[in-house]
Formats: C-alpha cells, structure tokens, sequence
C-alpha cells in the first residue's frame, strides 16, 4: 500500500511537473506570438508614417510652387504698372 501511495505522489509530481512545463512552453508561444505581432504593428505604423511623411513632403513642395509662381506674378503685375505708368 506504501507503494502504491509513493507511486501516485510521484505520478501527481510528475504530472504537476509536466503540467507547469506545459504552461510555461505556452506562455513562451505566447510571447512570441505576441512580440511578433506588435513588431508587425510597429512595421506596419513605420511603413505608414513614411507615406504620410512622403505626401506632406509631396503637399509641402507644391505649396512651396505656388508661392514662387504666386510671387512671381506679383512682381510681374507690378512691373507691368510701372511700365504703364511711366
């Protein structure tokens, strides 16, 4: 009978053994899966905020355009009354 309890304290060590290895391997799993996924979100926020630097950098230089062609006919314009008037 000593046997036998020795025996099943030994089967329940070993299966609480087993048991939290279990749990810690799927903890592990999860971690990895985890800091794979939020590497993959700050990839992907990386990837975007590229884009919207790269347009504001697109939208920045349009403006810059606009303002050399808008000053530019200003001092057309003004040259042009000059002209006349003279």
């Amino acid at each position: 009978m000593e046997l036998s309890k020795a025996t099943e304290d030994l089967d329940e060590q070993t299966e609480q053994k087993w048991t939290m290895e279990n749990c810690k391997q799927l903890e592990d799993e999860q971690t990895i899966v985890d800091m794979k996924t939020k590497m993959e979100i700050i990839e992907r926020q990386r990837q975007l905020t590229l884009e919207v630097m790269g347009k504001i950098e697109q939208l920045w230089e349009e403006a810059q355009r606009e303002r050399n062609e808008t000053d530019y006919l200003e001092k057309k314009q003004s040259s042009n009354r000059r002209t006349s008037s003279d």
